[in-house]
């Protein structure tokens, strides 16, 4: 059962009205049962890795009470923090990254691990709400049906938002009542969550996974095409997905971190960065980036024993975080080297920036600005070549693919028959899916350049569903168009060879 599907929204429906029904500690109760019937719903072997989950949400307890207490000797501190770090990570490289390192051994050794769904992002958020303790930048959750509802909160728990224990945790032990506007908002948001997921990202997915899947086949412009795209349909995959675990949270009175602020606008890859997958990004540079900066034993790495007498090695630090990054992606060469490929981009970018630093910096126009985000862009549509191929083999393939001339008639003819190969049905139905993709293309280009505008006006909020700002005939206008599109596509995934599609971020 993932967000997307019917059986989702039934089940979120019910727990919603019986939620508002009850009061305190039964809330409470309640949401932790529709915790773990969600994910023992979500994958297979479900109650093997609940207790799983439920060992972690043990261990984190106890270890943050432990952190949490002002008396405590630093030493101590310290060897708590460690051993449950060690465990946390060393269950998360067990399950997820073992096969990987096994492989490098040779003959073909593999223990055939199933991944439980959602592990690396819930390791992460109790390894960050471990480490705010130690530093003392937040105070231990006492209550442990509390701190059980932060660590296995179902609308999150499967592919983020990476939420941090100072800003949910009080949420969930002073549950909001009943308003009545932010669950309107949040059913909107829901809506336009599940178009991205199921017009936009699974609509594209017809072509990228044509292509991806028999690369020998399409060259030229169609593999080019396929790449660009790819890079559409992971954004709306995984924003559409955010887009919904935050509506639902916000149907249920929580505020989770936002993920998504239209990266594709950013005209640096800085700024990229700060707008794409946020949450993982900001626990990178928070617990990983900043602390290696000021480590000792990374910058004698990197000058010798002269190290005190040189600024932090930002280029070194950026790609280990980068590299690292990669590998949480996925346990195989092609994620780390597109981490890499990323991690290169802003060191050369930085370098760039410290060139151009002398003189007086003037504001770019707007044909600059598009070039600008136009660059940002086909960078990293490119180095996804490397996330979205099963191996390095098959990412130099596709690049080399992309070179053979192939005339405009040809690739005309292969984007018509992989849309009627991911169709089951003919005539009107291809007709529609193109039109309606088209359309509902320039519509989430729109809702992100309105996004990009509120970012720019100073001590306003971001805006987070630009149609809700429309007229209440526009705005329903679209909700209609969203809705009746998404039944449409589903039910063409239901009807073609995919079958129901599930979410990219769920292998992660």
């Amino acid at each position: 059962m993932t967000l997307n599907s019917p059986g989702f929204i039934l089940f979120f429906t019910a727990v919603l009205l019986v939620y508002y029904l009850l009061h305190g500690r039964a809330r409470q109760l309640l949401l932790l049962a529709a915790n773990a019937a969600f994910y023992l719903l979500a994958l297979p072997r479900g109650w093997y890795y609940l207790a799983l989950l439920s060992g972690t949400i043990l261990l984190c307890y106890a270890a943050g009470r432990y952190l949490g207490e002002k008396d405590k000797p630093q030493t101590g501190r310290r060897l708590v923090l460690a051993v449950s770090l060690a465990l946390l990570f060393g269950t998360l490289c067990l399950f997820k990254y073992l096969d990987f390192f096994l492989s490098f051994a040779g003959g073909g050794i593999s223990l055939g691990w199933l991944v439980p769904v959602g592990l690396s992002f819930y390791t992460f958020q109790a390894a960050g709400y471990l480490i705010d303790l130690y530093n003392r930048t937040a105070q231990p959750e006492r209550d442990l049906l509390a701190f059980a509802l932060f660590l296995s909160f179902f609308p999150s728990i499967l592919s983020g938002p990476i939420n941090r224990g100072r800003e949910l945790l009080p949420q969930l032990a002073a549950p909001k009542d009943f308003d009545y506007h932010e669950v309107i908002c949040g059913a909107q948001r829901f809506l336009c969550g599940l178009f991205k997921k199921l017009v936009l990202a699974d609509g594209l997915s017809i072509i990228v996974d044509g292509v991806y899947g028999a690369p020998q086949e399409y060259l030229g412009l169609t593999a080019a095409a396929a790449v660009l795209l790819y890079a559409f349909q992971l954004y709306f995959d995984f924003s559409g997905y955010s887009d919904m675990a935050i509506a639902a949270a916000q149907m249920l009175g929580f505020n989770l971190r936002e993920n998504f602020t239209a990266p594709y606008f950013a005209t640096n890859l800085s700024g990229f960065w700060k707008r794409w997958h946020m949450s993982l990004t900001g626990w990178f540079n928070d617990y990983l980036f900043t602390p290696l900066v000021w480590s000792r034993w990374v910058n004698k790495l990197a000058f010798g024993r002269r190290w005190q007498e040189h600024r932090p090695h930002f280029a070194l630090n950026i790609l280990i975080v980068f590299a690292l990054s990669g590998l949480w992606h996925g346990a195989g060469l092609t994620f780390v080297v597109w981490g890499l490929l990323n991690g290169l981009g802003r060191v050369a970018e930085e370098g760039l920036h410290k060139l151009r630093r002398t003189g007086k910096k003037k504001k770019d126009g707007a044909a600059l600005r598009w070039l600008k985000r136009a660059g940002v862009y086909l960078f990293f549509a490119l180095t996804l070549v490397f996330f979205r191929a099963p191996d390095l083999a098959g990412a130099v393939g596709m690049l080399r693919a992309i070179a053979v001339p192939v005339s405009p008639s040809v690739v005309l003819e292969q984007l018509w028959h992989l849309s009627s190969n991911g169709i089951s049905v003919s005539g009107i139905y291809m007709l529609l899916y193109w039109g309606v993709l088209a359309l509902g293309l320039l519509l989430g280009f729109w809702m992100d350049s309105r996004v990009d505008r509120s970012l720019g006006k100073k001590g306003a909020a971001a805006v987070r569903n630009p149609i809700g700002l429309c007229g209440p005939k526009v705005r329903w206008l679209l909700y209609w168009f969203m809705g009746i599109s998404a039944m449409l596509f589903y039910f063409i995934g239901l009807t073609g060879q995919r079958g129901a599609s599930s979410f990219i971020y769920l292998g992660f």
